[in-house]
């Protein structure tokens, strides 16, 4: 049996991501959305889920790209300028790397994170990381504590095999996986067999969208996408903020790939189950 996951991740982050998001939830493949919760308009986004109807959620915690829920004052490693967190996560990686972050603050920080969304009324059935940066070592071992402190049982191990582009990339959260993958199991977490698409991040077309479910194998796996409504154009927002980052994504074309007639038969063709989080 084949199982697909499909998250949407950064849901938040931008009203068009968060907007793209969920027209891929309700018209496309999307069965999950992961939420950055650290943002200034975060009512808006909590507004929008339960408009449409969104119940089950995954909170992607973070330590950049945003503001943190504590009041700054409370978590003075995680504040970089104007009571923000880092603007990028290289610019939190050099400050971790220097032994500038206190892990005791990034557990009260996302703690806080999670118990937002679990306060706004949503279930979190999975924590995963904005930038995977809670597979960095000491800080996994947080991100394990908050996640059964809440009472959340799933989470993103990004382990993405195969051939593809971004082999660098894939090849260090595969092993920035190892370790973590064995004390999920002795912990009871749940996790998926495989992830696909982050290789791909922000340039999931349907051409490779369609090649990626071929190529799928029995057990479960979860596809992370990036969907939004950008206008083919950088979110204003992100360029003031200093996302860089996000220069290259296609938002746009990763909605209509996880929309597409074509996507939605080529699984039926492979007899492939959409799953959520929820039911792992």
């Amino acid at each position: 049996m084949i199982r697909l996951v499909v998250c949407a991740d950064d849901v938040g982050l931008d009203p068009g991501i968060t907007d793209g998001a969920l027209e891929a939830w309700r018209d496309g493949i999307v069965t999950d959305l992961s939420l950055l919760v650290a943002r200034d308009d975060w009512g808006r986004t909590a507004a929008a889920l339960k408009d449409a109807g969104v119940a089950d959620v995954g909170v992607h915690l973070t330590l950049c790209e945003g503001r943190p829920v504590l009041p700054p004052h409370d978590v003075p490693t995680l504040v970089h300028h104007r009571g923000r967190l880092a603007p990028s996560g290289k610019r939190l990686l050099a400050r971790y790397l220097r032994g500038g972050v206190k892990p005791g603050e990034v557990r009260r920080e996302w703690l806080a994170q999670v118990r937002r969304a679990q306060g706004a009324g949503f279930r979190v059935t999975h924590l995963d990381g904005h930038k995977h940066l809670h597979l960095l070592p000491g800080l996994f071992g947080v991100a394990l504590d908050v996640l059964q402190t809440c009472g959340v049982r799933g989470m993103r191990l990004p382990r993405e095999g195969g051939e593809g582009p971004r082999p660098g990339v894939r090849g260090l959260l595969r092993g920035l996986s190892r370790a973590p993958a064995g004390r999920l199991g002795r912990g009871g977490v749940v996790t998926t067999d495989a992830v696909r698409g982050i290789g791909r991040a922000g340039r999931l077309t349907e051409r490779a969208l369609v090649a990626l479910v071929d190529g799928l194998a029995a057990g479960t796996t979860e596809l992370v996408c990036h969907p939004g409504q950008t206008g083919g154009s950088l979110p204003a927002r992100l360029v003031q903020e200093g996302a860089s980052w996000a220069a290259g994504y296609r938002w746009d074309d990763e909605r209509a790939a996880l929309t597409s007639p074509r996507v939605k038969a080529a699984l039926e063709a492979r007899e492939v189950q959409l799953v959520r989080w929820a039911d792992l």
